[in-house]
């Protein structure tokens, strides 16, 4: 085989026991197979191994999940090309990053309790990440606090974990979730801690999500599964994470220098499942009309078909509105339309003239006019946008 044949030699160092490994890894590969052939360095390797090159490896660059000093020197040392996918910030300055954008993760899953009515609030903080900035807790704490509302944290012992002593980890969290306020709406850093937490308030008798609504930060396929009820959880859009890190490294193997600024990949929103399938709204008129408006939205809703099914008066559920939900009843339709647009967008392939009906918007222009203002994308162009190296990602 030529030397032109073969293309470049890349070493891919991420962990594949966990769905975004494994997304990066087929991102990576969507990527190569438009504009390859790359000849790969790659072993399945699990999420808590160590990881380094092989001795003597020599190639062209490196992608790798960078979570140690020690892997990060030694990348350096190679003098090739390297992305870090993941969100440490080891080699901060020497090597670029490519990753997921954990600060909107922590935004978007506060404005999804709120929206909901929640008025009590929990972080489960991610476990054996010593030396981690945790973007995710600090943005869902701030938009809580600007909102009026505080939020428990897990306290210091969780983040230190011993991953071999499961029972003891599971005890500690149940004593921690039986003492805090009901409904509660919780965030846990990723997969893994979500399922830990549902597996804590099944042993503790804790309904979920009637007394605590758990979202993830972080999608995993196996732990969705295994969870009872079924996660509700960010797509962190991995194949697009490992799409963006092999553009950007094949432009750095190509001669172009790297960017100063870490390249950040949007989340694909929030995959709705039974762990958050509630509404913590106490007002029984407020609660009716939002559920009346989720369960009509396809139909041609009118301010005065939700008040009739509110059974209260147009003036006093504007007002329960603004205190419950502070948004208009308007705005709450339009809310609930484009969200459902947004995850018909980016989860099928219909037509936006679908998509539009389907959502309640009646016509496509309508449609588009209301996105554009909401999102600065036109739905077809948003369409475009996340599905960058989406499709290879998700076939498993």
């Amino acid at each position: 085989m030529s030397e032109e044949t073969v293309g470049y030699r890349v070493a891919v160092l991420v962990d594949s026991s966990m769905s975004w490994g494994r997304g990066v890894v087929r991102g990576i590969a969507n990527y190569a197979r438009e504009h390859g052939p790359w000849c790969f360095y790659f072993l399945p390797r699990g999420r808590y191994e160590e990881v380094e090159l092989p001795p003597g490896w020599t190639g062209d660059g490196i992608i790798a999940r960078v979570t140690s000093q020690k892997l990060a020197n030694q990348l350096i040392d190679t003098r090739a090309p390297v992305v870090n996918v993941s969100t440490y910030e080891y080699g901060s300055g020497a090597i670029p990053q490519c990753t997921s954008d954990e600060a909107s993760i922590g935004r978007i899953a506060a404005g999804h309790f709120l929206d909901r009515g929640f008025q009590h609030f929990a972080y489960c903080a991610p476990f054996n990440r010593p030396g981690f900035h945790d973007k995710v807790e600090e943005q869902f704490i701030a938009v809580l606090a600007d909102a009026g509302f505080s939020c428990h944290q897990s306290a210091p012992c969780f983040r230190s974990f011993d991953i071999g002593n499961w029972h003891a980890n599971t005890e500690q969290l149940g004593k921690w979730l039986v003492a805090l306020p009901r409904p509660l709406g919780l965030l846990a850093w990723n997969a893994l801690e979500a399922f830990q937490v549902t597996q804590a308030c099944l042993s503790k008798g804790i309904h979920v999500p009637e007394h605590v609504a758990v979202l993830s930060g972080g999608y995993d396929k196996l732990l969705n599964a295994v969870a009872i009820p079924t996660l509700s959880s960010f797509d962190n859009a991995p194949g697009t994470v490992g799409y963006e890190a092999a553009s950007l490294l094949h432009r750095m193997m190509s001669g172009e220098p790297a960017p100063r600024e870490p390249v950040l990949v949007e989340t694909r929103g929030i995959v709705a499942n039974q762990s958050t399938d509630i509404l913590a709204i106490k007002d029984p008129a407020v609660k009716r009309a939002v559920r009346f408006i989720r369960d009509n939205l396809r139909e041609e809703i009118t301010i005065k078909n939700v008040v009739k099914e509110s059974r209260v008066s147009r003036r006093l559920l504007e007002v329960r509105f603004r205190d419950i939900l502070r948004r208009s009843i308007a705005e709450e339709i339009r809310r609930v339309r484009l969200e459902t647009a947004t995850s018909l967008l980016i989860d099928t392939k219909l037509p936006i003239s679908v998509v539009a009906r389907s959502s309640g918007f009646g016509s496509a222009d309508v449609f588009s006019r209301t996105f554009r203002k909401s999102s600065g994308y036109t739905p077809l162009a948003f369409r475009r946008k996340m599905h960058v190296g989406y499709q290879v990602a998700h076939k498993s």
